[in-house]
């Protein structure tokens, strides 16, 4: 593959990455304040409103037995998971490429709330998503 091609590709890869986690988790009327939370931000707190809405964006390799444990997620009785989107990243038709996971997560009762998510490589925990989420009451 030619210079230019690499770089068309790497930059409409870009392109898509930045745009796809907007255009799954938020409706039109939500797009302005809804906040996008990835790897980067395990370990830390975050305040939402009641009702509010955020996305978790993970990364991983699941042919390579590589996976986030999104059906086995623990979520305090304050979140709750309204929608789970896969997205291979890799060529088309191969299997195991690079993925994308996106998960939307609502506010449903206010408090101090906690959501844990195991990565698992090889049949172990390899690394484990932890986040704190402060719900202020409705909005």
């Amino acid at each position: 593959m030619s210079k230019t091609r690499l770089a068309i590709a790497a930059l409409f890869i870009s392109f898509i990455l930045a745009t796809i986690p907007t255009a799954l988790c938020a409706t039109p009327s939500t797009m302005d304040h809804i906040k996008v939370i990835t790897e980067e931000d395990s370990g830390k707190t975050i305040v939402l409103k009641n009702g509010d809405e955020f996305c978790l964006i993970l990364f991983d390799q699941p042919g390579a037995r590589n996976f986030w444990d999104i059906q086995d997620a623990v979520l305090s009785d304050g979140l709750k998971i309204i929608k789970e989107t896969d997205i291979n990243l890799g060529q088309s038709g191969i299997v195991g490429g690079p993925a994308m996971h996106i998960v939307e997560i609502g506010t449903v009762n206010s408090g101090s709330q906690s959501l844990k998510i195991n990565h698992w490589s090889m049949g172990t925990v390899d690394r484990i998503f932890k986040l704190k989420v402060i719900v202020k009451k409705d909005k």
